[in-house]
């Protein structure tokens, strides 16, 4: 695609600059670091390697009982697969793979090098501001969370590529500069670019949705708002298709991923239950997962007994003793669901350095408080000091930010107030919470990755886009 600006106020060179010096800060971490002990190996790991290494065996999307994947989809296995090839071992046992993890990573970090130049342009298209460009792009390349999950055999950091492309493609249509210019090549770009996201994460088809608000505001009739709507859609319905029709002909039920029957069960119903049966969590989340596991066996007995040959996803199966918790108490549910989804909202992606140092980097707790996580990097567990010190700058720095979005909020009001909202706040809202509000049953950091380019960006219009006491445009011309 054609971004005229780019021969005009950035050169390749910069850009050349930006991937060098990501690149060096990634595999700098990456080579002293979190290479040793296997640190890379992060709890939802185990659940990509595992079908990525069937797939290399030949035996599909699976556990190597044979049993099909459904909770994760098989973008990230897909692409850790080939690299199989590079192990010494043919053994199932997971952590026995490290050159293959090894060798995947170091492609993984170079693709993830990219983020500093398209952090840029996106900055650019909703901006118009060289100067919050190049801070967006220079903080692209030391950024924690960013950093990190470009070393993490996760799918949050080359996930994030995709969908910041997706952000650029969809946003770059909105401006009012291209209304006329080409509006299906972006089109098609944002569609393919969020449906190689959701091969990755499937929380990629409720953005999809999300999107659908945002053609609102595009400046163009409301015929052509429908016919670019249907048009982008489309392309990404049929993306993602054949994940369907997998899934359709294994189980003969039509979903894309069952991972929220498991969070409800594992997840919400647990919190719910203690506080009424006044019980320790622990033991509440025990008997969720007990009630589960008899509705699944319940389930197999009458396959057996009509003969159905279908696949049973156990995931699905799993929300049906969490459901009477939730519908029961929804007070409770809706409580919970918003601290968890302002925990991924306000947590620090330092936080991830306490377990690292701790050990405890391969497991998760079953509940965690966003006020503990704060104490725990701040001062309370036992940190280098220079991390210390990245953790405090990380708060400073996040709390600026916030500060600068909620009082951009308050300035959009005057002569300028419709451009700057239906470009800017509206649009980009829609989509930071499209992302955040999916994350209530678990509220990590990194949960946040595919939208804090955003949260930067907004952020950074308070603080740095003003002229003469005013705020300069709000999309590129």
């Amino acid at each position: 695609m054609n971004f005229e600006f780019l021969n005009k106020q950035a050169t390749g060179f910069a850009f050349l600059i930006f991937f060098i010096t990501a690149f060096a800060v990634r595999a700098g971490v990456f080579y002293y670091y979190i290479q040793h002990e296997q640190r890379y190996c992060q709890p939802d790991t185990p659940g990509y390697a595992s079908p990525a290494l069937a797939l290399y065996k030949g035996i599909g999307m699976s556990m190597p009982n044979g049993q099909p994947v459904f909770w994760r989809t098989p973008g990230y296995p897909a692409l850790l697969a080939p690299f199989f090839s590079c192990s010494t071992t043919d053994s199932w046992y997971l952590y026995a793979h490290e050159d293959a993890y090894k060798q995947a990573l170091w492609v993984q970090i170079l693709w993830c090098s990219l983020l500093p130049i398209l952090g840029y342009i996106l900055a650019w298209i909703l901006t118009g501001s060289l100067l919050i460009s190049y801070i967006v792009a220079a903080i692209s390349i030391v950024h924690p969370g960013f950093v990190l999950a470009s070393t993490f055999l996760l799918t949050d950091g080359p996930a994030q590529i995709f969908f910041v492309i997706f952000l650029i493609c969809l946003l770059k249509n909105l401006s009012m500069v291209d209304r006329v210019k080409r509006p299906y090549r972006y089109l098609a770009g944002a569609a393919l670019a969020l449906s190689a996201y959701t091969w990755m994460r499937p929380m990629g088809q409720f953005v999809a949705v999300a999107a659908l608000l945002i053609f609102c505001f595009f400046p163009v009739s409301f015929k052509e708002k429908c016919k670019q709507a249907l048009f982008f859609i489309i392309i990404f319905a049929l993306s993602i298709s054949p994940w369907f029709i997998r899934n359709y002909n294994l189980t003969g039920k039509v979903f894309f991923c069952p991972l929220f029957g498991l969070y409800f069960n594992v997840f919400n119903a647990p919190k719910i239950r203690a506080r009424v049966e006044q019980i320790p969590h622990e033991l509440a989340w025990k008997k969720q997962c007990k009630e589960a596991e008899q509705e699944v066996m319940k389930e197999y007995q009458a396959y057996a007994l009509t003969g159905n040959q279908k696949v049973i996803v156990n995931e699905m199966i799993c929300m049906q003793p969490a459901i009477p918790w939730m519908l029961n108490y929804p007070h409770y549910f809706v409580y919970d669901w918003i601290v968890e989804v302002c925990k991924t909202t306000f947590d620090l992606y330092s936080y991830q350095f306490v377990s690292l140092y701790n050990n405890t980097f391969k497991w998760d707790p079953l509940v965690e408080y966003l006020g503990d996580k704060f104490a725990d990097t701040l001062y309370r567990k036992d940190l280098p000091w220079y991390i210390r010190i990245l953790a405090y700058l990380e708060l400073v720095s996040e709390i600026m930010l916030w500060i600068g979005i909620f009082s951009g909020l308050g300035l959009l009001i005057g002569p300028d107030f419709r451009k700057k909202f239906l470009h800017l706040w509206i649009p980009c809202g829609l989509l930071m919470g499209a992302v955040l509000c999916q994350t209530g049953g678990f509220g990590y950091a990194r949960l946040r990755l595919p939208v804090e380019l955003l949260i930067i960006i907004l952020g950074l219009v308070f603080w740095l886009s003003r002229k003469n006491g005013k705020p300069v445009r709000a999309v590129a011309k």
